[in-house]
């Protein structure tokens, strides 16, 4: 992926958490607690691995735009 397109990449990731905040939170007011519990798990389920598994494949090419560090700090390679 060309360094320009993996920018825009990690800003539409960060673009999506406050849409999936407002899921969250619209899970909270519904009564019932069964299927606002199934909801959140499947809202956890967007949030991690997917996200995640496209975010370190940006990083990896591009060690430089990871958004927390991690992969510099995990990656002995990369981090000497």
């Amino acid at each position: 992926m060309e360094r320009e397109l993996a920018i825009r990449m990690l800003a539409a990731i960060r673009s999506l958490g406050p849409g999936l905040d407002e899921a969250t939170r619209v899970t909270q007011a519904m009564a019932d607690e069964d299927e606002a519990r199934l909801l959140r798990r499947h809202l956890g389920t967007i949030l991690t691995r997917p996200l995640y598994d496209i975010v370190m494949h940006i990083v990896r090419q591009y060690p430089d735009l990871d958004p927390d560090g991690e992969y510099r700090s995990a990656s002995p390679e990369i981090a000497s």
